[in-house]
C-alpha cells in the first residue's frame, strides 16, 4: 500500500487543473483598456509587493473589503501601494462583449496571449524553445448557486514547466451555447499559429496541439456529435448501443474503430449532429480528445458500483448491516491515511457527497480492504479485478510522461534504477563519480523527455538530469544489502546507438 500511496500524487486531472487555474488568472488579467493603465503600470513596475499582494488575494480568495483594509500599509512605509482592491487586482471598469451562440462573448487573440505568457518564463527556457505544445479545454462553469448563469471558457494551457493557463474566449449566459460559433475565433487563431508558427524574439517557434481535454457532454458539444447516452454515441467505435435501462455498449471484440478520416467524412451520419469548426484544425479528431479518467472511472464506474451495492436491485444490494460494517471499517482507516491524500475516508451514509478523489481512493486503496469478507465473493472478485487493472494502469502512467519535464526526468530515472545507484554518477564524472553523459542510458532518457515534452531544449533537459543526479545521495536510503551498481555501456559513436563491438 505504501507504493500505491506514492503513486496517488502522480495521477493528475487535466480538467481540474484548467478550472482551478482560471480564477487565479482572471484576477490579474487586463480584460480591456482601463482609464488608469499608465498609473497602474507605474505602480506595478515600481514594486513587486503590489503584484505579490494581488497573487495572494487571488490564491486565497480574500474578500475585497478585507483587501481594502491593507491600505494601512500605505501609512507604514509603502505609499506607492494602491488604496483599493479594484486597483490592486487591476479590475476592468468596463468590458465590451458581443453576442455569439446565444451568450455574451469576449475573445482574446491567441498570438498576443502566447507571447505574453512566454514572457513570464525564464529566458534560458524560452531561448532553447523550438516547439511549443498546447492543450485546450472547454467546459461549463456555474457562477452562482442562486442562479443558472454559467460561463463557458475556452482555456489554453502552455505545456511548459510550470504549465500556464489562460482563456482564449469567454462566453457567459443562462444556458449552454446554442451553436458552435463561439469556437470560430479561437479556431482561426489556432490554425494560423499551427500553420505559420509563432514569431517570438526573432525566432519562429513551431506550435502543436497535444489534446482537447473535456468531459463527455462538453466533448460531444464541441465535436457536434451524439452524446454518450445515444445509440451511436460511442466516440471510439461505430457499434450501435443496446438499451438495458440505459444505452450500453456490450461489444468489446472485432470493433470497427473510428478514425480521423472516418470522422471528417462522417461515414456514420447517425453519430454526427453536423459539422464542427474543429475539423478545420490539422488534428486527429479522435485521438486528440482523450478519455476522461475522472468522470468515467472515478465518478463513473466506481460510483455506480457503490450505488448498486448500497441501493440497487435485490440480487445485488447488500444489507443495511453490511453497509454499516463497511462504513465502520472506512472510518477506522482515517487515522492510517497519510497526508498525501487530499481527503480521509467517509462512511457510505455520505455517498452522495463523495468527491472524485474519494472514489479514487476507495477504488485503488481502501476498497479492497473494507469489502473483503462483507461483499459477496463473486462481487468482491469482480471489484478486485477492476481495482487491480486500474491500479496497474495508473502505475504504468505514473512511470512515463509526467506533468512537466522535471517530473518526467525523475520518473524515467526512478523506473530505471534507484537513488542508491544514481548517487554514484554525475553528468560529467566530477568529484570521483562515474560519467553519465556518454552512456546509452543518458541518450535514451534525454530523447524520451524531449519526445514527451516537445519544446524542451537539450540544455534544459541536461540540467534536469543533472538535478536528479545531484539529489540522488540525499534520496538514497540505507539498505541491509548492497545494491549492485548499474553497469552502463559506454557509447562510442555520436548517435548513442551501441555498435556490435560495444556489447561483446
Amino acid at each position: 500500500m505504501e507504493d500505491n500511496c506514492h503513486r496517488e500524487s502522480d495521477v493528475s486531472y487535466h480538467e481540474d487543473n484548467f478550472k482551478e487555474s482560471l480564477d487565479s488568472y482572471e484576477s490579474g488579467m487586463d480584460l480591456t483598456q482601463m482609464s488608469s493603465d499608465s498609473d497602474l503600470d507605474f505602480i506595478f513596475a515600481g514594486t513587486s509587493l503590489a503584484a505579490d499582494l494581488a497573487a495572494w488575494t487571488s490564491e486565497f480568495q480574500v474578500k475585497h473589503n478585507a483587501v481594502d483594509g491593507l491600505k494601512l500599509l500605505k501609512k507604514h512605509g509603502h505609499p506607492q501601494l494602491p488604496s483599493t482592491a479594484r486597483t490592486l487586482m487591476r479590475t476592468a471598469r468596463e468590458v465590451k462583449t458581443v453576442e455569439k451562440s446565444g451568450m455574451e462573448y469576449l475573445h482574446y487573440p491567441l498570438k498576443e496571449k502566447l507571447v505574453e505568457t512566454l514572457d513570464r518564463y525564464p529566458v534560458q527556457l524560452v531561448t532553447d524553445l523550438d516547439t511549443l505544445e498546447l492543450s485546450f479545454n472547454v467546459d461549463g462553469l456555474p457562477l452562482f448557486k442562486s442562479s443558472g448563469k454559467s460561463m463557458w471558457p475556452i482555456l489554453c494551457a502552455v505545456m511548459l514547466s510550470p504549465v500556464t493557463i489562460f482563456p482564449t474566449a469567454l462566453t457567459c449566459g443562462t444556458k449552454k451555447p446554442t451553436d458552435l460559433a463561439f469556437l470560430e475565433d479561437t479556431v482561426t487563431d489556432l490554425t494560423e499559429v499551427l500553420t505559420n508558427g509563432l514569431d517570438y524574439r526573432k525566432k519562429n517557434i513551431k506550435v502543436i496541439v497535444r489534446c482537447f481535454v473535456c468531459d463527455a457532454p462538453a466533448k460531444a458539444l464541441i465535436k457536434n456529435t451524439k452524446c454518450y447516452s445515444g445509440y451511436y454515441g460511442c466516440e471510439r467505435c461505430t457499434q450501435r448501443g443496446i438499451w438495458l435501462k440505459r444505452v450500453t455498449y456490450q461489444e468489446t471484440a472485432e470493433l470497427n474503430l473510428r478514425t480521423d478520416a472516418s470522422f471528417r467524412a462522417q461515414t456514420q451520419p447517425e453519430h454526427h449532429h453536423g459539422p464542427t469548426p474543429l475539423s478545420d484544425l490539422p488534428i486527429d479528431m479522435v485521438q486528440s480528445f482523450p478519455i476522461d479518467y475522472m468522470h468515467q472511472v472515478c465518478l463513473g464506474v466506481t460510483k455506480k458500483l457503490l450505488f448498486i451495492w448500497c441501493r440497487g436491485e435485490k440480487g445485488m444490494r447488500i444489507s443495511a448491516g453490511q453497509v454499516q460494517e463497511i462504513s465502520s471499517r472506512l472510518l477506522q482507516l482515517k487515522s492510517s491515511i497519510p497526508s498525501i491524500f487530499a481527503r480521509t475516508p467517509r462512511g457510505l451514509d455520505e455517498l452522495e457527497r463523495w468527491k472524485a478523489t474519494e472514489f479514487r481512493q476507495f477504488l485503488l486503496y481502501t476498497g479492497r480492504l473494507v469489502l473483503k469478507g462483507v461483499l459477496r465473493e463473486d462481487l468482491y472478485n469482480h471489484f478486485l479485478t477492476f481495482s487491480v487493472a486500474i491500479g496497474l494502469l495508473t502505475h504504468h502512467l505514473s512511470l512515463i510522461g509526467g506533468a512537466n519535464p522535471g517530473d518526467c526526468a525523475r520518473r524515467l530515472m526512478r523506473s530505471i534504477a534507484t537513488s542508491h545507484v544514481w548517487k554514484h554518477f554525475s553528468l560529467h564524472g566530477k568529484k570521483g563519480k562515474k560519467t553519465f553523459h556518454n552512456t546509452t542510458v543518458y541518450f535514451v532518457i534525454k530523447r524520451a523527455i524531449m519526445v514527451c515534452h516537445a519544446g524542451s531544449g537539450e540544455k534544459f533537459v541536461e540540467d534536469l538530469i543533472t538535478n536528479v543526479l545531484k539529489h540522488a545521495p540525499a534520496h538514497s536510503k540505507l539498505q541491509v544489502q548492497l545494491v549492485p551498481e548499474l553497469e552502463v555501456p559506454v557509447v562510442h559513436n555520436e548517435t548513442g546507438i551501441l555498435d556490435s563491438s560495444d556489447t561483446e
